[in-house]
């Protein structure tokens, strides 16, 4: 078995980017069901924790 998925390490901040785009376009498409409100959630409470980031880079 292989350990190189990035699952298996630290969240880099390249991944938690990616990771906030799938759960945004998962999101979009979903049924509006718990899981759909569950990944919009989260990814308001991605959006919080880059937003100091992102407003350094500007």
């Amino acid at each position: 078995m292989t350990t190189n998925h990035p699952a298996h390490g630290p969240v880099s901040l390249d991944r938690l980017h990616q990771i906030r785009e799938i759960l945004s376009k998962a999101s979009a498409q979903s049924d509006g069901g718990n899981l759909g409100y569950a990944m919009a959630d989260a990814v308001k409470v991605i959006d919080i924790v880059l937003e100091p980031k992102n407003a350094g880079s500007e």
